[in-house]
């Protein structure tokens, strides 16, 4: 029997009992689903990979600090992270990625090790994309300006190193970089984040919102999706007096009930609730998902589920909402 069919069971069998969703189906699902390494893979028997093995940590980290599973978990990712600071995507398998600072963020979460940290924000602070470099750049004066219309001098980040910028990697490490300690002197980092939130405004949709990163291609002004917008919108929470925000953060809430996937109803809650727009809870829609879908055993859509739903404290949400 699958994971999921077995956490199925067991969340009918609490269903009229005061357990909640993530108390009765997502943590038992995280708990049955970590692998003998200590990791977890994108699916339960998978390969451990960094991805889902942040994220759980995040999630587990609320419910279950200091237990023998997270500290299981923190030293499995500490053995995944290569020497030069950054994480690949599984142990050992190609070159850093922009997974580094969603491992950089759980280690925040857990409280540690700060040299692993440091050695990933340095690591973050030197990965640039293509853009900015005099090739691309000149090459947009002839051609790719007449497709998409963007900023090719601003920097954010990328999916993999020497690539072009896209939202959700660029506004992760964002997050990561405003979380390091003051006791960290990295002076690059200050203007990577400048640059980094210049390149997600200019990559905003004309009605509010981000796509994955091209605001209008050909001449025809792009879509917002809920995923980007969301990370986009945690990533700039600083600035919710901008217009932008204001009105990204309308397009989110009107949408919001639209969602059909468990990820973007997690991270479009907690960007709702870090900028002071709290929704009405999200936890019997991702419930009603879970019954259809059972969230196809994807270990990443139940943390996120989990660590979205579980009240306190994140590294997700800083800023005092208006």
């Amino acid at each position: 029997m699958s994971p999921s069919a077995t956490v199925a069971n067991a969340s009918n069998a609490n269903r009229d009992s005061d357990q909640g969703f993530v108390e009765s189906t997502c943590l038992p699902f995280l708990r049955h689903a970590r692998n003998d390494d200590g990791g977890w893979g994108y699916r339960p028997g998978r390969a451990s990979a960094v991805e889902p093995t942040a994220w759980c940590l995040l999630a587990l980290g609320k419910v279950d600090s200091g237990s023998e599973a997270i500290e299981a978990g923190r030293q499995w990712l500490l053995g995944a992270q290569n020497g030069d600071g950054s994480w690949p995507t599984w142990p050992g398998v190609g070159e850093g990625n922009w997974v580094t600072a969603l491992a950089g963020l759980a280690l925040e979460a857990l409280g540690g090790p700060a040299p692993a940290i440091e050695n990933a924000a340095r690591w973050i602070c030197r990965s640039h994309s293509a853009e900015g470099g005099l090739r691309l750049r000149v090459a947009s004066l002839f051609a790719r300006k007449k497709i998409v219309q963007q900023d090719f001098s601003l920097r954010g980040w990328s999916w993999t190193p020497g690539t072009s910028s896209w939202v959700e990697p660029t506004a992760v490490a964002l997050i990561f970089l405003h979380h390091l300690p003051s006791t960290l002197a990295l002076p690059e980092a200050a203007e990577r984040r400048r640059m980094g939130e210049a390149m997600l405004y200019d990559r905003i949709c004309l009605s509010g919102g981000w796509n994955l990163g091209n605001p209008k291609v050909y001449g025809v002004e792009g879509i917002p999706q809920l995923g980007p917008t969301a990370w986009a919108l945690l990533a700039l929470q600083e600035h919710s007096e901008r217009e932008e925000n204001r009105r990204s953060l309308d397009w989110l809430a009107r949408n919001a009930g639209t969602m059909n996937g468990p990820s973007s109803a997690a991270l479009a809650q907690l960007a709702l609730e870090a900028c002071g727009r709290p929704a009405a809870s999200l936890e019997q829609k991702l419930a009603e998902q879970f019954q259809n879908q059972g969230f196809l055993d994807n270990v990443v859509a139940f943390a996120q589920a989990a660590f979205a739903l579980r009240p306190g404290p994140d590294v997700l949400r800083w800023a005092k909402a208006e």
